[in-house]
């Protein structure tokens, strides 16, 4: 079975989260669970579909971040990492607004709302371990965050092309 490589280090995509982060309606490390568990860290389009970037927005939803000043096109979240980081912040506030809550968020934006199927669930409980063991482990040590990041998405922890990627 083929893999696909993560797009970033951890390191890298820390940095990109902490920096889009301003409101702390989420920790860091939710973003970061739900941005390996979305991309594997890679900034793309979806493979036969419409979402773009580390959250895999759908483009139907960039009008909601407006209201923040802020315009968001497929073209510029694709070749600006810190401006998709943040897309996904400015939208994950805007869910949280307009739905009365985090957890209305998550459940709206992990698509649960459409079809209330319960994999969407657990993507959700997926982000939350990933976030849990970021926030209570020592995240210098390459296999507490292999070990959070598995719990959002699966992957060959043993693949030594992940560590140089992650870890570089």
């Amino acid at each position: 079975m083929k893999f696909t490589l993560p797009g970033k280090s951890y390191a890298d995509m820390a940095s990109l989260v902490y920096d889009a982060n301003d409101d702390m309606i989420f920790p860091d490390e939710l973003y970061i669970g739900l941005f390996w568990e979305e991309s594997i860290f890679n900034n793309k389009k979806q493979v036969g579909g419409t979402a773009i970037g580390f959250g895999q927005m759908e483009p139907k939803e960039f009008w909601q971040v407006k209201k923040y000043g802020v315009t968001l096109t497929s073209d510029r979240m694709l070749h600006d990492d810190a401006f998709c980081a943040k897309a996904t912040v400015l939208y994950m506030r805007h869910l949280s607004s307009a739905l009365g809550g985090p957890e209305a968020a998550l459940r709206a934006y992990a698509g649960y709302s459409y079809d209330h199927a319960a994999w969407r669930l657990a993507k959700i409980t997926g982000w939350k371990a990933c976030s849990n063991a970021l926030q209570s482990g020592d995240t210098t040590d390459s296999d507490v965050v292999k070990n959070a990041l598995f719990q959002s998405r699966s992957f060959p922890r043993d693949n030594s092309a992940y560590d140089d990627v992650l870890f570089g």
